[in-house]
């Protein structure tokens, strides 16, 4: 076992650490399926409204939430089915990849069942973080002061190994 510090950072050679690559280097079709974890708490807030946001009127009866198919406030005229419609999901970050919940609620890799889990950072950074994998490579430096503990998928000659993408979500470029 050869420990380097990355960073303030301890990390073991002979375990694969998280991987980081660049949005710009992998396939759209990895964002097909992601999970915003902002906005699943913001629906959840939406279901579980009793009071009109608007108004304050009360929309529910104490301990039911107000029926998605009905959903309007009878004094402004405010409308669940609308609200969860006009939730934009912004700038935030994002799961891509095999997740599950676990007992807790809390998003974790699925390990058994999966091939890999990343996390997708907003866009001021742009990176995708590949948690865990099936997918290891060998050889890689540790990242930047930016990520401290993680190496870069696409670097060479290093002595780290990281957890990485499937191929088929790199973007390859096409030959004319």
């Amino acid at each position: 076992m050869t420990m380097i510090n990355n960073w303030g950072v301890w990390l073991d050679t002979e375990v694969p650490v998280p991987g980081v690559i660049s949005c710009n280097k992998v396939e759209s079709c990895i964002f097909d399926d992601e999970i915003c974890e902002m906005c699943e708490e913001w629906y959840k807030e939406i279901e579980e409204m009793q009071d009109c946001p608007e108004c304050e009127c009360r929309l529910a009866e104490e301990g039911d939430n107000l029926d998605i198919e009905i959903g309007e406030c009878p004094e402004c005229g405010w409308n669940k089915q609308r609200a969860y419609e006009d939730t934009y999901c912004e700038d935030h970050q994002k799961l891509v990849g095999d997740w599950i919940k676990n007992e807790g609620g809390e998003y974790v890799p699925d390990e058994e069942n999966g091939e890999f889990a990343a996390v997708v950072s907003s866009s001021s950074f742009n990176d995708i973080t590949v948690i865990w994998s099936k997918h290891i490579k060998k050889n890689v430096v540790g990242c930047s002061p930016c990520a401290p503990g993680c190496a870069s998928i696409d670097s060479e000659n290093g002595n780290l190994m990281c957890y990485e993408l499937p191929e088929e979500y790199y973007y390859k470029m096409e030959e004319e």
